[in-house]
């Protein structure tokens, strides 16, 4: 999920022309997209039901939340507190920037660790976090 949604903030940055927030279509051939249908694009969805493939499965998005619709509203809502305003939604830069920011929080690729075996270093990465007592 983190490298889809990088490969579209750089493509909605490079190519700002086929980036429309007002798409309904997954971008093909020229057509512009919205950020999720270039994430779905990048994920390889051929056919994109929102609802559930995009936002409760792949974007981790529930009914509720935020705003309390879920789906596309959620994801708006947390695209809006990022950037700090609706900006991202008419502006390419805008939105690829904030994209980025998104994937950091919401799907960030666990960080390795050279210091540890590894052996060591999956079992890290399964393992919810120790607190010792102070």
């Amino acid at each position: 999920m983190y490298d889809a949604i990088m490969k579209a903030a750089d493509q909605i940055q490079h190519f700002p022309k086929l980036f429309d927030f007002g798409s309904t279509e997954r971008p093909d051939c020229g057509t512009p997209g919205c950020a999720l249908g270039w994430v779905a694009t990048f994920l390889g969805l051929k056919k994109v039901w929102w609802d559930t493939e995009v936002f409760y499965k792949l974007l981790g998005i529930d009914k509720g939340g935020m705003t309390g619709n879920g789906g596309d509203d959620e994801f708006y809502a947390r695209m809006d507190a990022f950037s700090g305003s609706a900006g991202w939604r008419f502006d390419a830069n805008t939105c690829a920037a904030t994209l980025r920011l998104y994937a950091e929080k919401y799907h960030a690729k666990p960080k390795v660790r050279t210091d540890v075996h590894p052996y060591v270093q999956k079992l890290l990465e399964h393992q919810p976090e120790i607190h010792t007592p102070v």
